[in-house]
């Protein structure tokens, strides 16, 4: 590998390559065996893999489940496979750029269609931003190390960086001291670049000016998203990896009866049950059996059982299938008053969600460690109870109430503050309507303008609607 070409041109053995021609002409890099100069063998980027067609190798990159990039001067011989992750999976359709064309090397970018999804391994996504001139970038492939080497067919990997961004095109320069190209073999191969901490693929090896290590030409990949896009029928990964699975179990906490508890043979069992992505659903079983599903808040579930002790079992659910559970032991006594069913609530009850209150609205405020009590809609004439404030909302036709600020006659602050402190004494608390407050319906109320932080967080719960 005196050379930092990586031959990531592969396909190319029918091209004559080898002819070589005099210094200023330029050749694709893998016409039959292309390698990356200046580069060190490499068992990494498991989505680069080998693109063999009527004996010609070149280099090409998974970049959607059933989705193959490489450049089109690769895979013009009868039968295009594609080898990943310990697969040789044939290619049902070769698709190439509608305008490529070999002399002068336009468009060289295909598309090959697998005949089957690769399940094994993890697609990388095309980059949809534009290229810069200096940023870094890897280069991988199978071809030879040298002009004249017969060393393709091993992965190897070599850094460059953008040295011309053109509008199709791109190019990296020269090979040594650490720096890699690409040479015979390479060509179809990947450029990865780091977009937003994400490697994605910027260019498709295509040619360069040889002998090998001068420098290397990619068709940009970016200039290609729409067609890509088009052509693969929306499989092609675009910019960034898809969201990892979610594999984050829903919270459940069974807030009433309480353990060890006597409760009466009927008995309203109350959980808190929450997801980062939603609850599907909440389960209760006891006896070894299911006894009630509910799939919306509030979980509250009317349960009826023999004198004895009983576990209670809940099963939270979400739509991923993750789950969370609780459990309480209580003791039936058929002589115990029923436990009695929950009325919503009015302004200032407890609540969690928004049917624990009379006017469906729950809201969640900072300033009191976070408590979570029942509002209600407002006007600057009507006021609010209990010396509660009105308070915007992101609707202009809503306003709700919420109670005073810190040191205005409620709430804990090291600060201080008795009834008689005036608006403002807490910077962080919310402030009146008149005050210019400003809050988001449903998510949070938003300090005033020259407040940094959160004041208020308002969740409207409608009924038989959960939050997601």
């Amino acid at each position: 590998m005196r050379k930092t070409l990586l031959s990531i041109l592969g396909l190319g053995a029918a091209l004559g390559l080898a002819a070589c021609a005099p210094d200023d002409v330029l050749v694709h890099f893998g016409s039959e065996s292309s390698a990356i100069t200046d580069g060190t063998p490499h068992s990494g980027h498991p989505s680069v893999g080998q693109h063999t067609a009527g004996g010609g190798l070149c280099t090409a990159t998974l970049i959607g489940p059933r989705t193959v990039l490489t450049a089109a001067h690769c895979g013009a011989g009868s039968g295009n496979y594609f080898e990943v992750g310990g697969q040789r999976i044939a290619a049902s359709q070769r698709i190439v750029h509608p305008q490529y064309s070999a002399y002068g090397n336009a468009n060289d970018i295909s598309i090959l269609i697998l005949s089957q999804a690769v399940t094994s391994v993890q697609p990388t996504p095309i980059n949809i931003a534009t290229p810069t001139v200096g940023q870094p970038i890897t280069l991988v492939g199978y071809g030879v190390t040298s002009e004249n080497g017969s060393d393709s067919g091993t992965k190897r990997i070599a850094k460059n960086s953008i040295a011309t961004v053109r509008a199709t095109t791109i190019s990296f320069l020269g090979s040594g001291n650490g720096t890699g190209n690409t040479c015979y073999g390479d060509s179809g191969g990947p450029a990865f670049v780091t977009v937003n901490g994400v490697e994605v693929v910027a260019g498709v090896t295509s040619y360069g000016t040889p002998p090998c290590g001068v420098d290397g030409v990619d068709t940009r990949v970016d200039a290609y998203k729409d067609w890509i896009a088009q052509v693969s029928n929306n499989d092609a990964l675009m910019g960034e990896p898809p969201k990892p699975a979610d594999s984050t179990a829903p919270t459940v906490r069974i807030v009433s009866p309480t353990p060890g508890g006597k409760v009466a043979t009927s008995l309203t069992l109350s959980v808190d049950a929450r997801d980062d992505t939603g609850v599907a659903r909440v389960e209760v079983a006891y006896g070894g059996a299911i006894a009630a599903v509910r799939d919306t808040a509030p979980y509250d579930f009317q349960l009826q059982l023999q004198p004895g002790q009983h576990r209670i079992d809940v099963r939270a659910l979400d739509g991923a299938g993750n789950q969370g559970t609780a459990s309480v032991t209580v003791t039936v006594d058929a002589g115990a008053t029923p436990t009695p069913t929950p009325s919503p609530g009015t302004y200032g009850a407890s609540c969690s969600v928004g049917d624990n209150c009379q006017s469906k609205m729950c809201a969640e405020d900072p300033d009191y460690l976070g408590q979570k009590y029942c509002t209600q809609a407002c006007t600057v004439q009507t006021g609010c109870p209990n010396g509660g404030q009105c308070y915007r909302t992101a609707d202009p036709s809503l306003h709700v109430c919420g109670k005073p600020p810190v040191g205005q006659g409620g709430g804990n602050n090291s600060g201080g503050g008795g009834g008689g402190s005036t608006p403002g004494t807490n910077p962080d608390a919310p402030r009146p309507l008149d005050g210019g407050l400003t809050c988001a319906m449903g998510s949070e109320i938003a300090a005033p303008p020259l407040a940094s932080l959160l004041a208020l967080a308002l969740l409207l719960l409608l009924a038989r609607r959960r939050r997601r």
